[in-house]
């Protein structure tokens, strides 16, 4: 008995090769499907996102830590008042304005999401509703449901890029509070690099009264 096996061009049977183009369809609709979850792959978003970084980088310049004095003898509660100051100040300033235009720029995004996804959803829905509403006015029927297929594909993407809104919004979130952290950090860490200077010499004064033990700081 004589056994033959069908073998393509490349050497590999007809079973394998089809196996291996199944995977390689199923690998691109899951980098497909990944692709759509990926918020920095929408223009607006990935917009949105690099202005809100702009604008934290900015405020993170500014810096929570005023000036700090220099040589001499100084009270802390002057450092105090003058680091307050800095912050009423230029950084209340950075930060209102910035978080303002951040804000204003997430509202302003979401707002012309929803409202096209709501738009191109009306639009499909007009389609299903009379089909053949298009055909009797003398238009193409084959240009009428390309017409719709079209629209429903761009519904499919609206769609898609609203149901991102939650995981954007969150995203720019987590940026803002980073942003305060490494501004509270960043203020520690220059105070204590400042109080460690070999020129600088923190002292405490301890007083005793009528109203209790007190103790007053200097550097």
């Amino acid at each position: 008995m004589v056994v033959m096996s069908t073998v393509d061009v490349n050497g590999a049977p007809p079973s394998r090769r089809w196996h291996e183009a199944a995977r390689r369809r199923r690998f691109e609709r899951a980098r497909e499907r990944l692709a759509r979850r990926l918020i920095l792959l929408r223009p607006g978003m990935r917009g949105a996102l690099m202005e809100a970084r702009a604008r934290l980088r900015e405020v993170g310049e500014a810096g929570a830590t005023g000036a700090l004095p220099g040589e001499g003898l100084y009270r802390l509660e002057s450092l105090v008042q003058a680091q307050q100051e800095h912050h009423r100040g230029r950084l209340a300033l950075l930060m209102a304005r910035n978080m303002s235009a951040i804000a204003a720029a997430a509202q302003q995004l979401a707002g012309q999401i929803t409202r096209g996804e709501a738009a191109l959803r009306a639009q499909v829905e007009e389609f299903d509703r009379d089909p053949s509403a298009g055909a009797m006015k003398g238009a193409n029927p084959i240009k009428v449901k390309a017409d719709r297929e079209a629209a429903a594909a761009l519904h499919r993407s609206a769609l898609e890029e609203a149901q991102l809104l939650p995981g954007f919004l969150r995203l720019l979130d987590c940026l803002v509070l980073q942003s305060h952290l490494d501004l509270v950090i960043s203020a520690v860490e220059g105070v204590r690099s400042h109080l460690m200077r070999p020129d600088v010499h923190a002292r405490v004064a301890i007083t005793v009264g009528r109203e209790g033990a007190g103790c007053t700081g200097a550097a």
